[in-house]
């Protein structure tokens, strides 16, 4: 229960972090792009308590952007299978993203300076602990944002193999060999999704 108070918390100080921040981001609407979230060293403190993988993006987008998908894909039965997704008019992704999840299930949070939603998935059966390796990747800088293109935003993997081929991960996951494993992949579309 604490910690899900304390997730709250501080949720609502990003949320108005994110508000003052975009006000900066209106100013340039000119490219498309994400990036980790930066926080102070006692933010990241506080977010090192969590057992859970919490991942922070700050996204730009410019006047193409009409829609967004953002979809958790899972590794079972020797595919990668789409197991939920958040989408919508680009207008309600907001400026910044967080991403929660653990081996049992996860949360899409979309911050504005308006406050944020969220989105809960069905029970995740990954099974890391039976993998020899684990291996993640996930956005570590600027990375461009391109229109109808899927950008993958976190992978992690788990493997009983020797050899895994990990410079695809950022590109492609779905050539990575693995047992089990999620990804996270966010696209920006220029035109409105249908119903």
């Amino acid at each position: 229960m604490k910690k899900l108070v304390v997730f709250v918390v501080l949720l609502s100080c990003f949320s108005f972090l994110s508000g003052c921040n975009g006000k900066a981001m209106e100013q340039s609407q000119s490219r498309m792009y994400i990036k980790p979230s930066a926080f102070s060293e006692e933010t990241i403190e506080v977010l090192n308590l969590f057992k859970d993988e919490i991942h922070f993006f700050d996204i730009q987008l410019n006047e193409t952007a009409k829609s967004f998908s953002i979809s958790i894909w899972q590794y079972q039965d020797g595919q990668w299978n789409e197991i939920g997704s958040s989408s919508g008019q680009s207008k309600f992704l907001g400026n910044r993203i967080a991403i929660r999840f653990d081996d049992t299930d996860y949360e899409i949070y979309h911050m504005d300076e308006n406050g944020h939603s969220s989105i809960k998935s069905p029970a995740l059966d990954l099974k890391f602990e039976e993998s020899m390796a684990k291996i993640w990747w996930t956005v570590d800088q600027e990375e461009s944002l391109e229109i109808n293109q899927e950008k993958v935003l976190f992978v992690k993997v788990g493997t009983n193999k020797n050899e895994v081929r990990t410079s695809v991960m950022a590109t492609d996951f779905r050539e990575v060999e693995c047992d089990t494993g999620i990804a996270i992949t966010l696209t920006i579309f220029d035109k409105e999704l249908s119903d």
